[in-house]
């Protein structure tokens, strides 16, 4: 759904355009997780269903059988399917007040700097909540769902985590750190995941270790990257990104009022129910690890208050998010 702005300031058509252009450009600029998951629109309603479609198992054909009535062998076999609710959050936004004679006063625009943060704060939030979402996927716990549970028959197993030992030297925190990764694209070739459109997020704070490293670098086996660049562009089939919004700290996962779906979790002890846990790093999925329905994208109003003297601006979005295919998504965690 295409970002859209409303504008009611009367006069100065000029700001009004030029502010809604910077909130969209730092908004999309600024957004890492939201082109990587599965993301429907949603017109009407408070919830969005997201299908989940197991397989069709094959069986041969005995000339002159009815494929449909058959019932010794069975032909007809429908396949598995469920439903993932992604509820819609309350709106969130970002507004602030400019009043008139502070600004005459700066020395320095107020109003494009406020811009650029509401756009900013805006994609924050919502890669923060899609963080969580695929998070939430690699431990199988859906909308609904307090732990790990099939929500049809044969579903594959949940990504889980891959732990990275950090408890010795750097060298060996680096070769732990890639054979997590490696584990985790053969975690994901078990659950049958496609092999396109995986990805590889990481917090900034371990974000050295894989730059740090001569084979992942490596061209004579493949490896792409550079130094002088501090970027890993792909590494076992992952593309590599870094996000400040992985959840780091206990708080950064408490869910604020007006956030309706299930993201809850502990990053500072991540628990997957087999005995692994520990520091939450980053996560390796597919983009069918996570579901958003967007209802509003970014919208900016401008209202000018002669009550106040003051410029009243606006940014705001509606949209939810939740954990889709638990087999898509893996997480890296340190070791207790």
């Amino acid at each position: 759904m295409a970002a859209s702005a409303v504008n009611t300031l009367m006069g100065d058509s000029l700001f009004k355009t030029v502010f809604s252009g910077m909130v969209l450009r730092e908004y999309e600029a600024r957004r890492v997780f939201a082109p990587l998951v599965t993301t429907k629109p949603i017109t009407r309603g408070k919830t969005l269903d997201f299908s989940l479609m197991g397989t069709v198992d094959p069986v041969y054909h005995t000339a002159g059988h009815n494929i449909i009535e058959s019932s010794s062998p069975v032909y007809l076999k429908n396949a598995a399917q469920a439903k993932v609710n992604v509820n819609l959050n309350d709106r969130l936004v970002a507004s602030t007040l400019v009043d008139e004679l502070a600004e005459l006063k700066n020395d320095f625009s107020a109003r494009s700097e406020l811009a650029l943060e509401m756009g900013r704060a805006l994609a924050d939030r919502q890669d923060r909540l899609l963080a969580q979402a695929i998070i939430m996927a690699a431990l199988g716990r859906r909308n609904s769902a307090g732990s790990d549970a099939d929500l049809y028959t044969g579903e594959p197993d949940k990504g889980g985590i891959m732990t990275v030992d950090d408890s010795g030297t750097d060298t060996a925190t680096r070769t732990s750190l890639l054979d997590a990764i490696f584990k985790a694209a053969r975690q994901l070739d078990l659950g049958n995941v496609p092999e396109d459109e995986r990805y590889l997020t990481i917090h900034p704070k371990y974000f050295h270790f894989l730059a740090a490293s001569t084979d992942a670098m490596n061209k004579d086996w493949g490896g792409t990257g550079a130094y002088a660049d501090y970027k890993v562009p792909r590494i076992a089939g992952f593309q590599v990104l870094k996000s400040i919004n992985i959840p780091n700290v206990d708080t950064d996962d408490e869910p604020d009022a007006g956030e309706n779906n299930e993201l809850e979790f502990t990053p500072t002890n991540m628990e997957d129910g087999s005995g692994n846990n520990g520091q939450l790093w980053g996560m390796c999925f597919h983009k069918s690890a996570a579901a958003c329905a967007m209802a509003q994208d970014v919208r900016t109003e401008v209202e000018w208050k002669p009550e106040y003297q003051a410029t009243f601006m606006l940014a705001s979005q509606v949209m939810g998010c939740a954990a889709l295919r638990r087999q898509s998504s893996v997480l890296l965690c340190a070791n207790d």
